[in-house]
C-alpha cells in the first residue's frame, strides 16, 4: 500500500520484514503494473507505467487510454505496485 509521508510529498510503501512495518521509498519503474484505489471510466482498475520521471504516463489496461498525471497525486492514488521481475545486478533507470 501507498501512503504519503507526513514531511514531504514522496510516498513510502510499508513492508513487512520479520513481523516489523519498514517503510521504504516507492520503486516505481517503466513496465510495472498499478493497481490504482478508483476505477477508470471503463471499469478497470489496472495500468501499465509507460513512463516515469516527475509525471507517470500510466496506460489502462482496459480500454488502452494513456494518462498523464502528476508523480505526486499518481502515487497517492496507487493501491498495490506488480513490479516487473529484475535481473540482480542490472543498473537501475527508467
Amino acid at each position: 500500500m501507498a501512503f504519503l509521508s507526513r514531511g514531504g510529498k514522496r510516498a513510502f510503501r510499508l513492508l513487512s520484514d520479520l513481523g516489523k512495518g519498514v517503510w521504504r521509498e516507492m520503486d516505481i519503474r517503466v513496465g510495472d503494473r498499478l493497481q490504482m484505489k478508483k476505477k477508470h471510466p471503463c471499469g478497470s482498475f489496472e495500468f501499465v507505467v509507460l513512463r516515469a520521471g516527475m509525471d507517470f504516463k500510466i496506460q489502462c489496461t482496459g480500454c488502452g487510454r494513456v494518462v498523464e498525471l502528476p508523480r505526486s497525486k499518481c502515487e497517492k492514488n496507487i493501491k498495490k505496485l506488480f513490479p516487473l521481475p529484475r535481473e540482480e545486478g542490472a543498473p537501475g533507470g527508467l
